[in-house]
């Protein structure tokens, strides 16, 4: 009999994920990590539960000051230097998943697997991250930088379910035991408030500084901490037609405007980028790229010059954010990704 670790999470898809490995026969254990304590209470409850539901064990595990090193100070300073982090998907590979890879051995383990709406393929002679088949609730995207080692030990339950389908077995197998909202914002920050979080968190104050809109200021804004490439509404700016924020420059303390036309950009240029399949190989292929995780995908072609790569998306311009990981597709396969603009892992933490 393999035995699997599980990430439990004590919502509904990481509980479903743990109750069918076992109806399928593996002997499951459930690993909850800490990674804040001011979740680690009402998290703590709800796994309990569902392992005595599953007659299944369970692992509790510190990684708070991991997940804070790894991934808020990142978040913060980011945002501190104008730029749109993700820290989700740095999370799930540094944090949730690689966590429970190193597990393996002290459990005696064979596998590993989280609630994830995704699947695993081999394509090229190797195992590669592809779309699960619930279209309102896939997760590829955060899953585009697990390679090589994470990926021979993983598996994902939920891969070819709906979140419907998901529900229904949760309703089935625990009934009410508990009733937990997915979240729509990140775990560490209360209701969306960025800003706030950023400004309780580090030792760096919104500094106001001129909106500038072709080439002329039109107005003071809050720090930039509160704008992102991209934001359309609460510019504090009236005009004549609708104005984005085109570009953010931190030297300058300046939010930079524009229309949606002078927004839209033609490449996307990747740092860092990572390829699941050799690189050549893609230049020629038909790729369509996520520039977010709940955007559309867009039609692209993948380039090189000299050493670095870009996406040309010339048929389909797009406001960029940089920060963002742009993952790249081919089918519904994950081939590759990198980060708008620059490298998550910025040398220079200010917090």
């Amino acid at each position: 009999m393999k035995k699997v670790l599980v990430g439990i999470s004590g919502g509904i898809d990481s509980s479903v994920s743990a109750y069918l490995l076992k109806m399928k026969g593996y002997k499951v254990i459930g690993i909850t990590l800490n990674i804040l304590d001011a979740l680690s209470k009402t998290v703590f409850e709800n796994t309990k539960k569902i392992a005595e539901k599953l007659d299944m064990p369970l692992y509790y595990v510190d990684v708070e000051k991991k997940f804070y090193d790894k991934v808020i100070r990142i978040f913060i300073n980011e945002y501190i230097i104008g730029r749109t982090p993700n820290p989700c998907v740095i999370c799930n590979r540094d944090i949730k998943i690689k966590t429970l890879y190193d597990l393996l051995k002290k459990y005696n383990a064979d596998l590993i697997a989280t609630g994830h709406y995704a699947r695993i393929k081999a394509f090229h002679g190797k195992k590669i991250i592809a779309k699960g088949s619930a279209k309102e609730k896939e997760q590829s995207y955060f899953l585009a930088l697990l390679e090589g080692k994470l990926l021979e030990k993983m598996i994902f339950p939920l891969g070819k379910l709906t979140k419907d389908e998901v529900r229904s077995i949760y309703q089935d197998v625990f009934g009410n035991l508990h009733h937990k909202k997915e979240s729509q914002d990140l775990c560490f920050v209360q209701n969306g408030h960025y800003a706030e979080f950023i400004k309780d968190h580090s030792n760096m104050k919104p500094i106001p500084g001129n909106i500038i809109l072709n080439d002329k200021v039109v107005g003071k804004h809050r720090g930039i901490i509160n704008y992102t490439v991209g934001q359309r509404k609460h510019l504090g700016v009236s005009y004549k037609h609708p104005l984005y924020v085109k570009k953010i420059d931190q030297k300058r303390n300046e939010v930079i405007l524009s229309s949606k036309e002078e927004a839209l950009e033609n490449k996307i240029f990747l740092t860092d980028p990572i390829f699941h399949i050799p690189y050549n190989e893609l230049l020629n292929m038909k790729l369509t790229v996520k520039i977010r995780y709940r955007s559309e995908s867009i039609s692209c072609i993948l380039k090189k010059e000299k050493e670095k790569f870009y996406l040309d998306i010339s048929k389909n311009p797009k406001i960029i954010s940089p920060g963002q990981l742009a993952v790249i597709y081919y089918k519904d396969l994950v081939v590759g990704a990198g980060w708008i603009g620059f490298s998550q892992y910025h040398p220079h933490i200010t917090v």
